[in-house]
Formats: structure tokens, sequence, C-alpha cells
């Protein structure tokens, strides 16, 4: 658990320097946007690692449902389109996209008696990813 909880939070360090890079450079920068490129690729990767994580517990279970391997995938194919998308309404559909994972996962955890801690920790990253949106969407725009 404590492994799961540092490499999770060590997985946010990316989205926290990008972020921070992209407020204190501005828009002005050269490096701006291939920064903010960057942001929207390590998202679309996350996603697809969080839908990943719900496929494998979709998986666990001994009949999987079509119905819940679908919307595991929902959010890793919004990630990548977003990569296609214009800016403000990229970084705004990937907030909801992490939100609405997070939101899944912390609900799902709690109704189908996984670990406690899972729960929590989705939620927390949840958070964080969130907050690091909001702080790339106004340094952005």
């Amino acid at each position: 658990m404590r492994t799961t909880w540092t490499l999770t939070l060590a997985g946010l360090v990316p989205f926290a320097a990008l972020a921070a890079a992209l407020a204190y450079l501005g828009k002005e920068s050269a490096l701006f946007f291939p920064l903010l490129d960057a942001f929207k690729t390590i998202a679309a990767i996350a996603l697809s690692f969080l839908g990943g994580i719900r496929w494998g517990m979709t998986l666990a279970k001994d009949r999987p449902a079509l119905w819940d391997l679908i919307p595991a995938m929902l959010a890793p194919a919004l990630g990548w389109a977003c990569l296609f998308m214009p800016d403000p309404l990229s970084i705004v559909l990937l907030l909801l996209a992490f939100a609405a994972q997070g939101a899944w996962d912390s609900i799902t955890a709690q109704r189908a008696g996984m670990w406690p801690w899972f729960a929590r920790l989705r939620s927390l990253a949840t958070l964080i990813i969130v907050g690091i949106h909001m702080v790339v969407f106004f340094a952005a725009y």
C-alpha cells in the first residue's frame, strides 16, 4: 500500500512540473506550446493507464460484462482525442475526464468492498490532478 501511494504521488510530479513551467513562462515563451503539448500527452497516457486499471478490475470478475468494459475505454479515448483538439477545449475535457474517472474509481472501490485505501488514494490523486489542470488552464487562457 505504501509503495502504491508513493508511486502514485510521484507520478503527479511531471504534471506539477509542467504546470509550474507553463505558469512561470507564460504564453509569450517559445517553450510554452511545446510544454503544453507535453502536458496534454502525459495526461492522455495517464488516462490510458487509469482505463487499464478499470479494465483489469473488470476482468478480475468471474463474468466481465461488456457494459463494464466499454466505459473503461472512454477516458483513454477522450484523452487521446484531446491531443488533436484546440487547447482551451482539450484542457477542460482532460480535467473533466480525470474528475469523472477518479469519482468512478472511488465510488466503485467503496461499493465493491475493495481496499479502503484505494478509494482514498484515487480521491486525493484526482483532487491534485484536477487542481493542476486548473493551473494549466489559467496559465494558458
